[in-house]
């Protein structure tokens, strides 16, 4: 349905999230790209049959996440041709490429990432991984000295330093992003996330 009709169209698109779930998609799609995910394209889809439960992606395999301050991975849930894969095939991405065709969808979209970056995502985000990271920190040096790595606790504690400077830029980049691939413009970004 997504391929063959126009999600332009508000009839089209009302019929579509009937069976598919286009906030759990806005959800997935600014939480992927918030940690700038280079594995976006390894994509789990959950439905009940009789669509009580319509179809939403799976959040989970984060382990290319947060790979740089300017990981950029957004545009690539529109690509309608799908997104390769390092065996070489390609990751279908017609559902979301079918939901940015519809102005409402857009709108809701942008609406949502301005209310979690200026909420929970801008501080929490740091927060949560301080209090990660202090739970982490005692037992690292056992960790260490078990099993070799990272190679000292110096090592880890850079690592560690990396990554808040990755995670305390990603709000920044996020915006970015979503103002090129929405075409936002610079007023409304201003209006949206005064921060910026």
């Amino acid at each position: 349905m997504s391929v063959s009709r126009s999600m332009s169209s508000d009839e089209n698109y009302d019929n579509f999230i009937k069976y598919v779930d286009p906030d759990g998609w806005i959800d997935y799609i600014i939480a992927q790209s918030f940690c700038g995910n280079g594995d976006m394209f390894n994509q789990k889809l959950w439905y009940v049959d009789d669509f009580s439960v319509r179809v939403r992606p799976v959040f989970y395999d984060l382990d290319f996440a947060f790979g740089g301050s300017n990981a950029s991975v957004l545009s690539s849930f529109f690509t309608g041709d799908g997104v390769p894969s390092p065996d070489g095939s390609l990751t279908n991405m017609h559902i979301p490429t079918a939901l940015k065709k519809n102005s409402r969808w857009c709108e809701a979209f942008i609406n949502r990432c301005a209310e979690v970056l200026n909420g929970y995502l801008r501080e929490g985000a740091l927060d949560l991984y301080d209090r990660m990271v202090e739970e982490m920190r005692p037992e690292m040096k056992r960790h260490i000295s078990r099993w070799h790595t990272p190679r000292s606790y110096d090592t880890w504690d850079s690592c560690i330093r990396n990554m808040r400077t990755v995670i305390s830029n990603r709000p920044r980049a996020l915006v970015r992003q979503m103002a090129s691939v929405f075409g936002v413009s610079s007023s409304r970004i201003s209006e949206l996330f005064p921060w910026y």
